[in-house]
């Protein structure tokens, strides 16, 4: 799943015991970058602030989106680290230490990346075994991952002899 700051889309998703969700930053392509001009800043902010508390993570992250209207390049550290001291124990020093040292400019050249290298150019992206779902709502996820999970079960069953054998060779 690839996400970025300022999208209107993408929000927060869990994982649950029979699977797992796996949160890259994607803000630096080119196409991001032209509508969400803070989204570099914003990845970069929330890993630094991620590396203290990651409750404070999804507490910025959920400010973010929910003022996305009124953040730009220009406001978005001195809004982000205001609202981190009025809501979180992170400190606005060791996060603005991390900016400066620009810890996290590799990860995210890395994240975006990936991002090229798996074809995605929207987000959120979500890939469900290696394959990518086009996932719009919490029940397109749902769908899918039943369905996911309905085949996984047939393939045991079928590994294991608990169905019969001409059933699975149909399936495959």
């Amino acid at each position: 799943m690839s996400r970025e700051f300022s999208a209107c889309f993408s929000r927060k998703h869990g994982a649950s015991e029979d699977g797992r969700v796996l949160r890259f930053s994607m803000p630096v392509l080119q196409a991001v970058l032209s509508i969400h001009p803070w989204a570099r800043e914003a990845a970069e902010l929330t890993e630094c602030v991620a590396l203290q508390d990651k409750s404070a993570f999804w507490k910025l992250h959920d400010f973010l989106f929910a003022h996305r209207e009124e953040l730009s390049q220009d406001t978005l550290q001195s809004k982000a680290l205001d609202f981190l001291s009025h809501e979180t124990k992170v400190s606005s020093k060791a996060v603005q230490a991390c900016l400066s040292e620009r810890r996290f400019e590799a990860t995210l050249g890395q994240d975006e990346q990936l991002a090229m290298d798996l074809g995605i150019n929207v987000t959120p992206s979500v890939f469900i075994n290696g394959r990518s779902a086009a996932i719009r709502s919490v029940e397109d996820l749902r769908t899918a991952l039943g369905s996911v999970m309905a085949e996984e079960k047939d393939t045991v069953a079928c590994a294991s002899g608990a169905k019969k054998p001409a059933t699975c060779a149909r399936r495959n």
